[in-house]
């Protein structure tokens, strides 16, 4: 386990804050953003919004 290994001022040294993958294939969904509104985006992201509900 990691956390065996490397303590807590070693992880701040590792951090960087927004360090996303280039090519801008990660996208940053805001902490306040409402659940509804994540999903919502996501569904439209990913192209799930586009498919047919599935009965059950």
């Amino acid at each position: 386990m990691i956390a065996d290994k490397v303590g807590e001022s070693q992880l701040r040294e590792w951090y960087r804050p927004l360090d996303l993958l280039p090519g801008g294939i990660e996208t940053v969904i805001a902490a306040d953003s409402a659940l509804r509104n994540t999903v919502d985006r996501i569904m439209r992201d990913t192209g799930l919004a586009a498919l047919p509900v599935l009965e059950h």
